[in-house]
């Protein structure tokens, strides 16, 4: 009988993980989507009407939108998206980091204000500037200032743009 190897070991206990914390975490009515392994994990703040109705998170533009930026800076990923604001209240910084570890992403970007905040909390730093990659536990870790705000407002979206390019992959 041939023993599995560890790598595959690892990446199925990381697989089963990403996929039970979507659903085991208290009062997430927003559930995550993608699958782990994932290169990206987009954390999103609080969830907008779309993701409310489908009940799952960037069910709206801001999902497109997302992946035609992280495409054109040369991140043809594959993505897991997280709400750490649910109808029933925040999940807890363990929980974020936790959904993080186990997804082990290259990146991981905040897509408004609250959740650049739940994930430096969650990464115990004292903040995250707007368009400044840090690199956190063997990852790069950005904030940008509202991704699916700048979608209906010319300027906003600009400067998120330029907050993004800051991750251009050469």
């Amino acid at each position: 009988m041939s023993r599995p190897s560890r790598t595959s070991l690892s990446d199925a206990v990381s697989r089963k993980t990403a996929a039970e914390s979507s659903t085991a975490l208290p009062g997430m009515r927003v559930a995550a989507y993608g699958s782990a392994p994932a290169e990206v994990v987009l954390l999103k703040g609080e969830a907008g009407a779309a993701d409310l109705s489908a009940g799952r998170v960037l069910a709206g533009e801001d999902a497109e939108a997302a992946h035609k930026a992280l495409s054109a800076l040369g991140w043809d990923a594959s993505v897991f998206a997280i709400c750490s604001r649910q109808p029933d209240g925040a999940l807890s910084p363990d929980s974020i980091k936790l959904m993080v570890e186990a997804v082990d992403p290259d990146l991981v970007v905040a897509l408004d204000d609250v959740a650049a905040v739940d994930l430096a909390e969650a990464f115990g730093l004292n903040g995250l500037g707007f368009g400044k990659p840090e690199r956190v536990a063997g990852r790069v870790i950005l904030a940008v200032d509202g991704l699916e705000a700048s979608l209906s407002d010319e300027k906003r979206k600009r400067r998120v743009w330029s907050q993004l390019k800051s991750i251009r992959r050469e």
